[in-house]
């Protein structure tokens, strides 16, 4: 996860073939395809007409419960900030889990929201969505929607290339 992206994880108790049945009972979330690469790994994705967020499972034998990463690509319209929140809040309701924003973006975050709380995670993700964006559109100002992360990535890397 690099500055393309607005990231937040989700800690589980619960396994990972529960929280599987979770995700995909979320209208719109299905497994993205070659997901099952890595053992442990799961990678799902949520489309709606206009917007498209990445999730990814990982449990491993040594640990219990489940994280779930949960992401999106910066240069997607500003309107899946709320779906996003709603989102998140959905799956960690769901999972009884406590979410995180991204520790490797905003490091001095080091809070958890656990899923009684999520109007505070809603707040704070806003705040931190609104740094990460205005940084991401002040070197690449054009909104795409329904872009993943690599996606985002591989335009960058396109225009970079054509500016020189």
């Amino acid at each position: 996860m690099g500055w393309e992206a607005f990231l937040v994880s989700i800690s589980s108790d619960l396994t990972h073939e529960v929280v599987a049945d979770c995700l995909l009972a979320i209208p719109g979330v299905r497994p993205q395809s070659g997901s099952d690469a890595l053992p442990g790994y799961r990678q799902y994705v949520y489309e709606d007409p206009s917007h498209i967020i990445e999730l990814e499972t990982s449990s491993e034998a040594a640990q219990a419960g489940t994280r779930i990463s949960i992401r999106f690509a910066l240069c997607q319209p500003a309107s899946i900030d709320g779906i996003f929140a709603e989102f998140v809040a959905d799956i960690a309701q769901k999972s009884k889990g406590a979410v995180m924003i991204a520790a490797d973006a905003h490091g001095e975050l080091a809070v958890d929201f656990q899923h009684t709380g999520m109007d505070a995670f809603a707040k704070s993700a806003a705040f931190y969505l609104g740094q990460d964006r205005a940084i991401w559109r002040r070197d690449f100002p054009d909104v795409i929607p329904r872009v993943t992360c690599g996606e985002a990535i591989e335009i960058l890397v396109k225009r970079l290339e054509k500016s020189r």
